[in-house]
């Protein structure tokens, strides 16, 4: 995961958004699990009726969240 002291690196620092709908885990938890991994200027929120994250950040980042929560979006990850 990329943090803003590495903006200075060769890195994509493109700031994206994008929506995630969750299946099996519940949002609050998985938003929870996020928080640490984002970057400082990253804003995260949930939709608890339909069981969104919609999350802005580094598009570095955007894809690293996005392999962990298809990861942990699973009845088998010990999350849900």
């Amino acid at each position: 995961v990329v943090t803003d002291e590495h903006l200075g690196k060769d890195v994509n620092a493109d700031i994206i958004t994008q929506v995630f709908k969750l299946n099996s885990v519940d949002v609050d938890t998985a938003s929870a699990v996020l928080k640490p991994l984002l970057s400082d200027t990253a804003q995260i929120s949930v939709v608890k009726n339909t069981n969104h994250l919609i999350v802005t950040d580094l598009s570095s980042n955007i894809r690293e969240i996005a392999r962990l929560l298809k990861s942990i979006d699973s009845p088998q990850s010990g999350l849900v």
